[in-house]
């Protein structure tokens, strides 16, 4: 089985002048549409709402969690953030969170 999303990066690694301003441009549509949905349905994103979305998923929360703590370096967001999430998500287990938090630093180092 190919790795296609390999193949595909490994595309546009190859021409990152050409690909840059349509990524970039992208980029800048997911944030404006993120910006819009917060601007346009506020009441969705409140404290109580997120709680609650994130109840539903309570079995998967800590592999989500983890996954997203490995990808987080290849975007280049901070981890700060990460792991202020991770222990409100996850208040019973502050040092499994520390050490997703660790693994993932040390998995996008090793990336880069």
């Amino acid at each position: 089985m190919k790795s296609y999303g390999f193949i595909f990066i490994a595309f546009f690694m190859q021409n990152p002048p050409k690909y840059k301003k349509l990524f970039t441009i992208l980029w800048i549509l997911f944030l404006v549409g993120c910006i819009a949905l917060v601007l346009i349905f506020p009441s969705h994103f409140t404290p109580q709402k997120i709680a609650e979305f994130v109840e539903q998923f309570k079995g998967t929360v800590l592999l989500v969690y983890f996954l997203i703590s490995l990808l987080r370096g290849l975007t280049l967001i901070p981890s700060t953030p990460f792991v202020l999430a991770g222990t409100i998500l996850l208040p019973e287990n502050p040092f499994l969170v520390l050490a997703i938090s660790i693994l993932g630093i040390i998995f996008s180092s090793t990336m880069i």
